[in-house]
């Protein structure tokens, strides 16, 4: 346990008063686990970190974008006085990655908050640096709100589709609980619906598909399945399931999401055939995190 007025030394000022409580438990975790789908804004960093030492032009650019967004263009951050150009927030980015690596998470000069409801409230880019270096952090809950930074945020913000798709990427390779929702275009309509059954959305795209990308996406979506066939005979089982699943060439459409487990998945899975009422021909969700990882490399991307 930590008094609440020594918080005050490892915490933003502004969050001094969301400490109602006397004193606070701390706790340290993995720091993978705080990759949630409210904070899409993680993945980002983590595009920029993967080439950091090649001081790659695009992941730079891309960086760069992501914090266009977070400020609507000014290249300020509120509470950080500091930061008052994009040059500042690399500068800074930078050094925080070096400190972690060398010296890990350090609790003495700092601490993670975290939300009413256990997502990040600040200090995303330590929290990419340690998931970057496979690190644990410290954290503390407080009572503050949840802070909401999902694609959805960077979509309306006009962050192009293209790295939406880059970072959706990277999102579903590091975050250990990610599932991909297929819905065929057998499946039509309740999209509500759809948004209720399915927790956690991390990314959605739709995909409109001729009858030759349709087959080529369901000999990788279902690879490894024995009926499916394989190279040398053109993934023969894909023509059939590719004649129940695409009664219409409308778009697929595509969820990446979180789940609490495999079990809640498969709970999922079967809501939304049940809604659909077309047996095994409306959905496919992935099982493993590699799966997920794979699939998500096929569909995040133009081609």
């Amino acid at each position: 346990m930590i008094k609440a007025h020594k918080l005050k030394n490892l915490l933003e000022n502004h969050f001094f008063s969301d400490l109602k409580l006397k004193s606070y438990k701390t706790k340290t975790i993995p720091a993978k686990k705080l990759l949630t789908f409210n904070r899409f804004d993680i993945a980002f960093k983590l595009v920029y970190l993967e080439m950091l030492h090649f001081d790659a032009q695009f992941t730079k650019d891309i960086y760069k974008e992501h914090i266009r967004a977070f400020s609507l263009g000014k290249f300020i951050e509120p509470a950080n006085d500091n930061k008052k150009s994009f040059e500042k927030f690399v500068n800074d980015f930078n050094e925080t990655f070096e400190d972690i690596k060398k010296n890990g998470f350090d609790n003495c000069k700092t601490l993670i908050p975290l939300s009413k409801n256990g997502s990040i409230a600040n200090g995303a880019h330590r929290v990419a640096s340690a998931i970057f270096l496979k690190k644990t952090v410290d954290c503390v809950q407080i009572e503050t709100d949840d802070h909401i930074y999902d694609y959805k945020f960077f979509y309306d913000r006009n962050v192009s589709a293209e790295i939406l798709d880059l970072v959706a990427t990277r999102f579903v390779e590091y975050a250990d609980n990610m599932h991909i929702v297929f819905l065929w275009p057998t499946a039509k309509g309740h999209d509500k619906e759809i948004e209720n059954i399915i927790p956690n959305i991390v990314y959605r795209k739709e995909m409109v598909l001729t009858p030759n990308g349709a087959h080529n996406l369901l000999s990788q979506t279902y690879y490894g399945e024995e009926w499916l066939g394989n190279v040398e005979n053109d993934f023969k089982g894909a023509k059939s399931k590719l004649a129940e699943c695409f009664k219409s060439f409308d778009p697929v459409r595509v969820v990446a999401f979180q789940a609490d487990g495999l079990d809640e998945a498969f709970k999922i899975k079967n809501k939304i055939r049940v809604l659909f009422n077309v047996g095994k021909h409306s959905v496919h969700i992935t099982d493993t995190k590699e799966e997920a990882a794979r699939v998500a490399r096929v569909i995040f991307n133009n081609n």
